[in-house]
């Protein structure tokens, strides 16, 4: 059970490369209290029975090991000061790139026509960054105007068949895209990028985090708070 939740893990939030093989330099996401227990891990005779020649099997390995010492030892595998210094750097630039998006809406009469009908949202989780992506699906309206008034305000047609998709980026880790090819369920879609990525940090965590885990902890402790912040006005729904 340990081996299958270290794969499902996304080692990338971690700061985790998986291109080369564990060495006995403990990760940075990790508490380096432990670095003993790591370098114990390499040393044991369980984690030299890996015969695998992939590197992301052994990392599969070392950290299920290193969680059950880990565990044994009453330590806490993922808070550091480092990481809480990294995630005050993502929220921060979180923060700034949804100002940006908030305020570019609030100043244009784009969400003034719609009513959202639900909301999808998607995570990506990279060593380097963190991509937030919101999609809100909107009821059926009719604004014969609304693909002039996007052109005036900068928006460009994404597709190049033609579709009604308009794309427009208030900044460079900021994209805004209105997709109008279905009149019956126009959707809006912001994607932002964020570096530094989020790290995981938990002072009673000692398993490894499933994505699921990651995007409970993103969304309580970073986005939900900041999408309260700098609200986006004249919606039915949190956005």
């Amino acid at each position: 059970m340990e081996l299958a939740a270290a794969k499902q893990a996304h080692l990338g939030v971690l700061g985790i490369s998986t291109s080369g093989n564990p060495t006995v330099k403990l990760p940075k996401a990790f508490n380096q209290d432990a670095q003993k227990l790591w370098v114990e891990v390499l040393n044991s005779d369980e984690y030299k029975t890996v015969k695998a020649k992939v590197a992301s099997v052994k990392w599969d390995k070392a950290i299920t090991l290193f969680m059950s010492k880990c565990r044994e030892s009453k330590i806490s595998p993922f808070y550091t000061p480092e990481n809480q210094v990294q995630n005050n750097k993502f929220s921060l630039s979180l923060g700034k790139a949804r100002s940006v998006l908030a305020n570019m809406l609030n100043s244009t009469k784009i969400v003034n026509v719609f009513s959202i009908q639900k909301i999808d949202r998607r995570y990506v989780f990279k060593e380097g960054s963190t991509v937030i992506m919101a999609t809100a699906t909107m009821r059926k309206f009719e604004d014969p105007t609304l693909s002039a008034y996007l052109k005036e305000l900068g928006f460009t047609k994404y597709a190049e068949d033609g579709t009604n998709v308009w794309k427009f980026s208030p900044q460079a880790n900021v994209e805004l895209v209105v997709n109008l090819s279905r009149i019956s369920s126009p959707k809006v879609t912001y994607i932002i990028t964020v570096h530094p990525a989020i790290v995981y940090s938990s002072t009673k965590e000692t398993r490894l985090p499933t994505k699921d885990k990651l995007t409970k902890f993103l969304e309580k402790e970073f986005l939900f708070p900041v999408l309260k912040k700098y609200p986006i006005k004249n919606l039915n729904r949190i956005f």
